[in-house]
């Protein structure tokens, strides 16, 4: 079975040695192995855990699409990383984040509401990004 993670900066993981994956959608948390029932699903951002060629790796994941025809899964994310981030650094692009949220919320209108849902999706993107670093 063929497995292909798929974001924006190109293909992050191409494997036919695909053993199962955990990954969290709209719907909830779910495992699949090799010949899973087809699906399309929406994903949510967070950490996704494939097996393959008999080892395990964790990925952060932000918002995207899966899908399977039973032979293969194709995941296609915004974004998809498999480590190498500051948790200090993060911490502040949350905080920062979610101060401009609040100022949002309070004010009324200092940013459109496409830049509030930008800064939402960043939010939760760099959730993903602290759950893998703390792995």
């Amino acid at each position: 079975m063929l497995l292909t993670l798929t974001s924006i900066t190109g293909i992050a993981l191409k494997t036919e040695a695909f053993e199962k994956l955990t990954i969290a959608t709209l719907d909830g948390t779910i495992t699949m192995l090799p010949g899973h029932e087809p699906l399309i699903s929406a994903l949510k951002p967070g950490v996704m855990t494939v097996w393959f060629e008999g080892q395990k790796k964790d990925f952060a994941i932000g918002g995207g699409i899966l899908e399977t025809d039973g032979k293969d899964i194709k995941i296609i994310a915004d974004m998809i990383e498999d480590g190498g981030h500051d948790l200090e650094e993060i911490a502040a692009r949350k905080a920062k984040a979610m101060e401009q949220m609040k100022e949002y919320e309070q004010k009324g209108d200092p940013l459109s509401l496409e830049a509030y849902i930008e800064l939402e999706q960043e939010l939760l993107r760099d959730i993903a990004r602290e759950q893998l670093a703390g792995k």
